[in-house]
């Protein structure tokens, strides 16, 4: 390298400060009786040497290695390459391993690896990569890891292994200690505009050279441009991040509004029928009271009750919906015996529903940990979904069975089925399959309370059906802790 050296300051004297320094001295020579013009030649000629003369000593250093040392590299055009390499690929760090690929074997390193550590990914994840020489052949990985080691703690300058310049508290020696435990020989800063990006560990050389103060000088600006490339590349993630959660959050307003929407046209409709009854009936009783016998007068009194309990209904399940979605519930999850609140759900039936409901308890006693008013919420609605898509006259199984770790309930019913595509379409808010429901009631609420209730007690209901076969629900929930496993 000396040798290159000599060759670089000599190429430089000829081709630049010979011609400088003759040019400077045919003026002085030439203009000898003006001294005023003798000053500005010789300001002139010493700036021309400052800001020329660091760039000729590197064109001249590039010329020589041309020259006297084909088997050097040509820094520029490296340069030039590893950035291709590192755009060729749509993942950033791809690239710059292809591109520490190329380094590393250009410099006879036996290893360079980039190090962009967790405090600038911002999740918690060191980006590593790099290339290894093994044997004649140089090989390229990637990983990520958690490793928190002092080596990849970013810094502003360079870091070399036999730099004895240590700090008072001696943690310069604790670091290069440690880089010579893993085969080091320097850390370079990968800075970026915005600041530092990570740290470009380098290896020692294959052939136990000493790293070269020129191929440094590369590695330091293949380190600003792997910054460079990397903060680009984690912005662009920032930025892509940021446009995933509008599109979220833009997702979640249109669906807010198509709910709103969806509720404006079903109460529309659905409450306006039972006003209808009752105001018709109110104009009735109204005008023909004398008329009507009394007999008639109840029966009128009962269709008006009838509509004001389903206008109760419909606003009973529009709370429960809001409650469930704003997490208002407050929730009391504790072991509960399911026989008991198999009978309290099925005695909120109506006395039709509850003649048609078989229960079929497979173990005694059996208490799940849970919260009773979401499980409540659950089973009448499913009773409740299994009363209208059956015949009045089939009927509805409600079985509990006791597994090893849980308890699974399940009600099924006897009607039409379900077409396999309408299956998760069912628990959507507004969902009614009108030509199978036998009763033609209901805003199509029920199984979205179901869902919204199971994800609040950490369940998940499934469906069993098939059109002709009937459709079976069932759920698991966790069984209280000491109770005894069936034999």
């Amino acid at each position: 390298m000396a040798v290159r050296r000599t060759f670089s300051y000599l190429l430089t004297i000829a081709v630049f400060g010979v011609p400088l320094v003759a040019v400077y001295a045919f003026a002085s020579t030439w203009w000898r009786n003006d001294p005023d013009l003798n000053l500005v030649i010789s300001v002139a000629t010493l700036i021309l040497a400052v800001c020329f003369t660091p760039l000729a000593l590197r064109l001249s250093s590039r010329l020589a290695s041309r020259l006297f040392f084909s088997g050097l590299y040509d820094e520029v055009e490296l340069l030039h390459n590893t950035s291709a390499a590192i755009m060729s690929r749509n993942d950033i760090r791809d690239g710059v391993v292809m591109a520490l690929v190329m380094v590393c074997e250009r410099l006879g390193l036996k290893e360079l690896t980039a190090v962009v550590p967790a405090a600038v990914t911002g999740n918690g994840i060191n980006w590593i990569m790099g290339a290894q020489a093994v044997g004649r052949e140089v090989y390229g990985f990637r990983r990520d890891d958690d490793e928190r080691s002092r080596i990849y703690r970013l810094r502003d300058r360079t870091v070399l292994a036999e730099d004895r310049d240590l700090a008072d508290d001696g943690s310069d020696d604790t670091l290069r200690k440690d880089m010579c435990e893993r085969g080091l020989v320097a850390l370079v800063p990968m800075q970026g505009p915005e600041g530092l990006q990570g740290i470009l560990m380098v290896g020692e050389k294959v052939n136990r050279y000493a790293l070269d103060p020129m191929d440094l000088d590369f590695l330091e600006q293949l380190a600003k441009r792997i910054g460079l490339f990397v903060e680009n590349h984690l912005l662009s993630l920032h930025l892509m991040d940021r446009v995933e959660e509008l599109s979220e959050a833009k997702r979640m307003l249109e669906e807010s509004d198509s709910f709103k929407s969806e509720i404006i046209s079903v109460t529309s409709h659905e409450f306006r029928i039972p006003l209808s009854v009752v105001n018709g009936f109110a104009i009735i009783l109204r005008n023909y009271f004398p008329r009507l016998s009394e007999e008639e007068r109840n029966e009128i009194l009962d269709h008006i009750t009838a509509s004001c309990s389903r206008l109760n209904s419909l606003l009973d399940e529009f709370l429960t919906v809001s409650t469930l979605k704003d997490g208002r519930v407050p929730l009391a999850i504790a072991p509960c015996n399911i026989e008991a609140l198999l009978s309290e759900a099925c005695l909120s039936m109506p006395e039709e529903t509850r003649k048609r409901v078989c229960v079929d308890m497979r173990g005694n006693g059996m208490e799940a940990v849970t919260d009773p008013y979401c499980l409540k919420l659950i089973l009448t609605n499913l009773l409740d979904n299994a009363r209208r898509f059956s015949d009045d006259y089939s009927p509805i199984t409600l079985t509990v069975e006791e597994r090893a770790e849980s308890i699974e309930v399940s009600v099924r019913d006897e009607g039409e089925g379900i077409d396999p595509d309408l299956v998760e379409v069912i628990f959507s808010p507004f969902t009614r399959l009108e030509e199978l429901d036998k009763h033609s009631e209901g805003v199509g609420l029920g199984l979205y309370i179901v869902r919204l209730a199971a994800d609040l007690i950490g369940t998940q209901v499934k469906v069993d059906s098939s059109p002709g076969k009937g459709t079976t629900f069932r759920f698991r929930l966790p069984k209280a802790a000491g109770e005894k496993k069936p034999l």
